[in-house]
């Protein structure tokens, strides 16, 4: 009995995958459920290290106001052999800060919405770093984009303003992919030769 791993975008999280991991935490906990639990609590302390660096380009300096200056012609040509054409684009300009605009605790929401998660479903398994949108809100998805748009705070809703975000998800989880996967590998070699020795 083992386990390959391997990292894959799953269930709208970043996921390290682990065959046989089902069977293998079914039979650890068949032949002591204690090494079961530490076994789980160790595999979700791989991805502390990811999350850490998220929540730290969270936690730095607010991007800057961007604001629409005027408009620009693009000429796209589609990779599907279509007939190219043009198309007008906003042009953006960043703009300085003021201190009502610093943020109001949004991004350490996010931050502390970033969990792991240990899966053994059928569609997955493995180990999962996910933002949970009832922490963190659907800013959460929102501010992984490179720029947006939202309503002004304390209006209607019906002035919107520009904002660029701070893609924060992806870039360290895919970095420390092959970390968290040999960490993976390491935790459930250990658990299964404890179980071998009996």
């Amino acid at each position: 009995m083992g386990a390959k791993t391997s990292a894959a975008i799953a269930d709208g999280g970043f996921t390290i995958e682990a065959e046989n991991l089902r069977e293998i935490l079914g039979a650890l906990k068949e032949f002591e459920p204690k090494l079961a639990r530490d076994t789980r609590r160790e595999l979700r302390k791989v991805g502390d290290e990811i999350i850490a660096e998220q929540r730290s380009l969270l936690g730095g300096a607010p991007p800057p106001r961007i604001a629409v200056t005027g408009a620009k012609t693009r000429l796209v040509v589609p990779k599907d052999g279509r007939a190219p054409y043009f198309r007008k684009v906003n042009v953006y300009e960043e703009r300085e800060r003021g201190m009502r605009d610093y943020n109001r605790g949004m991004r350490k929401k996010i931050g502390e919405g970033l969990k792991t998660a240990v899966s053994t479903g059928q569609r997955s398994s493995g180990v999962t770093i996910r933002t949970n949108r009832r922490a963190g809100g659907e800013m959460s998805q929102v501010y992984q984009s490179r720029k947006f748009r939202h309503p002004v705070f304390g209006t209607a809703g019906s002035t919107f303003v520009y904002q660029q975000g701070v893609p924060y998800f992806w870039g360290p989880a895919y970095k420390g992919a092959g970390r968290a996967a040999d960490a993976v590998d390491t935790i459930l070699a250990d658990a299964i030769n404890t179980m071998a020795k009996g």
